[in-house]
């Protein structure tokens, strides 16, 4: 029989691996439920280049966005992760200001006129990390298991399949689950991310417009306290 998880994620694309590792490796039980197997997911074969662009809010993205950086430094030096920082150039055929997390990379350096392809007006030269994704997810599913963490296939349908399961269910896939008890019916449906952030465990809902940010390791830094006690489990 197997042991009552803490915490069970709804899906094992590079937001719910992630998730499930930050709290597997904080020593909570742990347990994926997922249609498809990571290699199999969206995340499989998006293009990951660490740059919070378009994203709000400002004033809490740039926090997530310093940690994930940090983060996936440190993951460049760790064989077989996937990551790695790479040098390249972001051009424009218009000029404009820097971004507000420019300050972030230290070699980020204007480029000179001769430096411009043709056609280009503006353009900056630094470093950051790039992400192959098939290995970095083959690397977060690796950690899962060494941490006690648990993948299981199941299509999930409506959220009351799960929330008997674990006393706190994290939907990390692209649907939109409705909260037991609310009015707007229990079927999963496309709807807005839900990302996750630590210490302990806390979230917040995303946009689909805002998809494009951190979106690799999904890990944001806030102390904004434990799991609740869930009955009914809490839905996040």
């Amino acid at each position: 029989m197997s042991v009552h998880p803490d915490v069970l994620v709804i899906g094992a694309g590079v937001i719910g691996l992630t998730t499930a590792v930050t709290l597997a490796e904080a020593g909570y039980r742990v347990r994926i439920h997922t249609a498809e197997a990571h290699d199999q997911t969206t995340s499989a074969v998006a293009g990951a280049l660490w740059g919070p662009w378009l994203v709000e809010p400002r004033e809490r993205v740039l926090p997530w966005a310093e940690t994930t950086l940090d983060v996936l430094r440190n993951l460049a030096a760790t064989p077989h992760s996937g990551v790695r920082l790479a040098s390249g150039i972001e051009i424009s055929n218009a000029s404009h200001g820097p971004p507000d997390w420019a300050h972030l990379l230290p070699d980020r350096r204007p480029l000179s006129p001769h430096e411009l392809p043709p056609g280009y007006a503006h353009g900056h030269r630094y470093t950051a990390p790039l992400i192959d994704m098939p290995t970095y997810l083959a690397h977060l599913a690796d950690r899962l298991a060494r941490a006690g963490g648990t993948v299981e296939h199941h299509r999930i349908d409506s959220i009351e399949q799960v929330t008997r399961l674990a006393d706190c269910v994290v939907n990390c896939s692209y649907s939109q689950c409705p909260r037991p008890g609310s009015d707007e019916g229990h079927a999963v449906r496309p709807g807005a991310w839900t990302r996750l952030s630590y210490h302990r465990l806390s979230y917040h809902r995303r946009s689909t417009s805002a998809t494009s940010a951190g979106l690799v390791s999904g890990c944001s830094v806030e102390s904004l306290g434990s799991i609740p006690a869930a009955s009914p489990p809490c839905v996040l």
